[in-house]
């Protein structure tokens, strides 16, 4: 079963979009991509509940041929610094994520 898309903090969703989908359920963030985004906030030494993940579906095309777009935006409570990325079929936001992160894109430890 995969999760609608909307607001996530510390692993835990807080509020949900409307999801349609008569084919079934596609997740626009795997699991594994939420797994490397809390891996790249621990390896890095921040505190991973200090971070707010929001999914963000790009309406779909009438035509089903395209895979799942849309962007994730990550926000730093703390600093109240946030950040969109692309997400979806063919991106890497969490690498993307992670070199924002240790350029210090969200502020300092």
């Amino acid at each position: 079963m995969c999760a609608p898309p909307g607001l996530w903090v510390a692993g835990q969703r807080l509020s949900d979009a409307a999801v349609s989908n008569s084919g079934g359920c596609t997740a626009l963030v795997t699991d594994s991509e939420k797994a490397d985004f809390r891996a790249a906030i621990e390896r890095l030494g921040y505190k991973y509940d200090d971070f707010e993940l929001t999914e963000k579906r790009d309406p779909q095309p009438a035509i089903k041929v395209y895979g799942i777009a849309g962007s994730v935006i990550i926000k730093r409570k703390s600093t109240r610094l946030e950040k969109i990325y692309k997400a979806g079929h063919g991106t890497a936001w969490p690498a993307s994520f992670q070199d924002d992160l240790s350029k210090g894109a969200f502020g300092k430890r």
